[in-house]
């Protein structure tokens, strides 16, 4: 099963980059149903949600869990 996460205009902005990280992070995608596998936006809003998406993603410190 492959999640996938579609992004309207009319979306809550700040909420849907919240859970397209969540889910692209939470078990660094080593769960099989993930939303990493499909990103679908309305043409509009694709560049300004992929380039906060990007500042967002550099600002998130993945380490190693069992340490």
């Amino acid at each position: 099963m492959s999640l996938s996460s579609i992004v309207f205009s009319d979306s809550d902005f700040k909420l849907a980059l919240y859970y397209v990280l969540y889910v692209i992070f939470f078990n660094a995608e080593q769960l099989y149903a993930t939303g990493a596998k499909l990103l679908l936006f309305e043409e509009d809003i694709y560049d300004e949600f992929i380039k906060e998406l990007k500042k967002r993603e550099e600002n998130i410190k993945v380490e190693n869990g069992i340490e």
